[in-house]
């Protein structure tokens, strides 16, 4: 599958601009709106604690309405390091031009998620695991296709180690074409 143009990420241009902290209250300001927003973030995590997995991959398939969105194109943003380094080997290992055994979006198993819906059926977690089954509706063919992620939790998030389909699991197939 080939990926299209990237984002920038980062800061925009006003986000850079520093602003000034005046001595008189300014910085008592600066306290409060520190300890708010660390309140804040303590809190949040907190709520998240029990969903987090669930969460992360509605934010997953939230993505897809962003143009452009390419879950291989940086693998390492989505899936866990193991699985992330079998795509980059195979997408290096393809030589320019020529389809690679991945020649499908796996999360979606299709080469053209538009009109794609993700429901959540059901998710089981134990520890640093969580195996969801996810729907996925195509609203321009009617189809619908189901499929098992495999999250494992790695660097304080929730990744993606496997997608099983109707097909098989994607780690089966890099590793078969090694």
């Amino acid at each position: 599958m080939r990926c299209g143009g990237s984002t920038a990420e980062g800061l925009s241009a006003d986000a850079t601009r520093a602003t000034p902290v005046t001595v008189d209250g300014g910085l008592r300001r600066l306290r409060v709106a520190v300890l708010a927003a660390a309140s804040a973030l303590a809190i949040g995590s907190t709520a998240l604690a029990a969903t987090d997995a669930r969460a992360s991959i509605d934010r997953l398939y939230d993505r897809y309405r962003e143009s452009g969105f390419c879950a291989i194109c940086a693998p390492e943003r989505v899936f866990d390091r193991s699985t992330a380094a079998l795509i980059s080997h195979e997408r290096g290992a393809t030589p320019p031009g020529e389809v690679g055994v991945l020649d499908f979006d796996p999360l979606c198993q299709c080469q053209d998620p538009g009109g794609m819906r993700a429901r959540l059926v059901a998710i089981r977690k134990s520890g640093d695991r969580a195996d969801a089954d996810v729907a996925l509706h195509f609203s321009g063919s009617g189809d619908e296709r189901r499929v098992r992620l495999v999250l494992v939790r790695e660097r304080r998030a929730w990744r993606v180690h496997d997608v099983v389909g109707a097909h098989g699991g994607l780690r089966a197939l890099l590793l078969s074409a090694r």
